[in-house]
């Protein structure tokens, strides 16, 4: 819109058409374009989608570009241009990797002069919600409205696709923070390292279509209901048919969407090789798209199949970064730690499922496991 684009202009993160080009593009200009550039590469949601409107995500670096601790890590590398920009990646997506980050309200001044993030407390959320307690409620509020007509750019974001967006901020400032500062251990090295960040990943790898010509690959967040009931995981499977709910015309579905049944056969993973293969005596699972976080490339292997080196990676991180959020949000409600299990299954076995009900048609309002045909 016209509007953000004068917002942009007047705060100093877009060139303005009536002043002469600047002989260096500032700072924020260049981490506003790398960011778009990341969200295009990576393939990150979008708001057809069910993701965030890129709007946001722009908002979200001129927030980060602002901040002292942003300004002196920049100053460390000011004789050199590309240092600076690097040390600005690196905090944009640390700091919106941490957790907490994405559960507030991201804020600025009237004339942009400033911004504000105030995290949701423990009052903010709905007594007796422990669903509310575990996943992030972000805002963005539109800094070119004011008052009574005040408008939040973010759409809520379904928990798996917060899953998504949390490893992929996690992913890029993981690999921003080995860029060396000085001499690099062998030539080319600071160049392999960006490339990974901003490595492009296949098209629709982060969208569901809406119709199937043959099973795909995917990854999915399992067994949580409204109450925070459940004990939740991220499981592979192939999806072996789609039926979109009725009047859904997209190529696409919605990632919050829950009326539109997934038909999946889940998978066991053996997380040390990749190799995979369908869960012994299991039915298909009907799930929704609002359980989707990604699809994966599962490679045929004999009679068994093997997830690629991305699928892997994403697999193993989510798991662990849900495993985090469990911790923390235990923590936060004063619980005790979860106990490990005496008799730890083997490593190829992916962990218990919830039993799920029987029936023909799937509950999935409540973001709950599914049911099994």
């Amino acid at each position: 819109p016209v509007d953000h684009v004068h917002w942009f202009q007047r705060v100093g993160a877009a060139p303005c058409p009536k002043s002469p080009p600047p002989m260096v593009a500032p700072l924020v200009t260049l981490t506003l374009r790398c960011v778009k550039w990341w969200l295009k590469q990576r393939q990150i949601p979008r708001t057809k989608e069910g993701g965030l409107p890129t709007v946001a995500w722009l908002l979200m670096a001129v927030h980060v570009c602002s901040l002292p601790e942003t300004h002196e890590q920049a100053l460390q590398g000011c004789q050199r241009a590309m240092a600076a920009l690097l040390a600005s990646l690196s905090s944009f997506f640390r700091h919106y990797a941490a957790l907490g980050c994405l559960d507030g309200i991201l804020q600025f001044a009237a004339d942009g002069s400033s911004s504000e993030f105030r995290r949701r407390s423990r009052a903010d959320r709905p007594k007796g919600d422990r669903a509310s307690d575990s996943w992030a409620e972000f805002a963005v509020l539109d800094p070119t409205r004011e008052g009574s007509e005040s408008l939040n750019l973010a759409p809520p974001l379904p928990p798996a696709t917060q899953l998504l967006l949390a490893h992929e901020l996690r992913r890029a400032g993981e690999r921003l923070e080995r860029v060396p500062t000085r001499c690099e251990a062998s030539a080319g090295e600071s160049r392999r390292i960006l490339g990974e960040v901003f490595e492009p990943l296949p098209e629709g790898t982060n969208a569901l279509p809406s119709f199937l010509g043959c099973a795909v690959g995917v990854l999915l967040l399992w067994g949580e209901d409204l109450k925070g009931g459940g004990a939740r995981t991220i499981e592979c499977g192939m999806v072996e048919h789609i039926l979109p709910r009725p009047g859904w015309a997209a190529p696409f579905l919605h990632r919050s969407d829950d009326r539109s049944e997934l038909h999946v056969r889940l998978c066991d993973v053996d997380e040390r090789t990749g190799r995979c293969h369908a869960r012994r005596n299991a039915s298909v699972v009907v799930l929704c798209p609002c359980h989707f976080i990604c699809r994966v490339h599962l490679e045929k292997e004999g009679r068994a199949m093997r997830l690629d080196a991305e699928g892997l990676e994403r697999l193993k991180a989510m798991r662990c970064h849900l495993q985090t959020l469990d911790a923390e949000h235990r923590c936060d409600r004063g619980e005790a730690p979860a106990q490990a299990p005496e008799a730890p299954a083997p490593a190829a076995a992916a962990p218990a499922l919830p039993g799920p009900s029987l029936g023909s048609t799937p509950s999935c309002g409540d973001g709950s496991g599914g049911q099994t045909r």
